[in-house]
């Protein structure tokens, strides 16, 4: 009987063992891996300047090694008015975000993964005039790729149905990468961004 037990107790951590994944967040644009040791699962939201949205989504899927399933693919997003450059406006500040006829702006952290933060009505006048300030600076160099970019995301929904999200950091214009430069963040952002969580 006592082996019997010992035997399903052992059989169980076994199991565990093999089949509990541990939670990785890579910094390469938000994908999370959820790896054990019979399969790894890819949640896949990277950075990717060869696409014309500049990141790249999918899920993928290993098990022992072997990839059973990949539907990574470039996402289909863009802006509602994209920046951009003109002989005549090259030497003025490029606009990031359209911030007319917004009808709700939700912040995230974790590079756009988990659950987001909605700013609130008494908040939207001060975020809106920092977001505006969002403009287009310096090319991003590929070879010299900095960790940590985009870790913080909005998501702006406008009256019309549109949705777009983008990074706080880095924005990809006809598959180039730039810096963006802005003004700095208001105090409630603080206070909205904590309220972000990673599921």
């Amino acid at each position: 009987m006592k082996k019997t037990i010992i035997i399903c107790i052992l059989c169980i951590i076994i199991f565990l063992v093999v089949l509990y994944p541990k939670t990785h967040l890579l910094d390469d644009g938000g994908t999370v891996i959820y790896k054990a040791v019979l399969y790894e699962i890819q949640d896949i939201h990277r950075l990717d300047p060869n696409s014309e949205s500049g990141y790249q989504e999918g899920l993928a899927v290993k098990i022992l090694g072997f990839e059973i399933f990949n539907n990574a693919k470039p996402i289909n997003k863009q802006p509602s008015n994209p920046p951009q450059q003109t002989e005549t406006n090259e030497s003025q500040p490029q606009s990031v975000f359209n911030t007319e006829n917004i009808a709700r702006i939700t912040f995230y952290a974790y590079h756009g993964n988990g659950k987001g933060s909605d700013v609130p009505s008494e908040y939207m006048d001060e975020i809106t005039n920092w977001l505006s300030s969002f403009t287009i600076d310096e090319e991003i160099n590929v070879n010299l790729m900095p960790s940590g970019i985009n870790t913080q995301v909005v998501e702006i929904e406008y009256l019309d149905g549109t949705i777009i999200k983008e990074g706080l950091s880095v924005i990809y214009v006809d598959r180039v990468g730039y810096y963006m430069k802005h003004d700095p963040a208001p105090e409630c952002y603080q206070e909205i961004i904590s309220k972000t969580k990673m599921e």
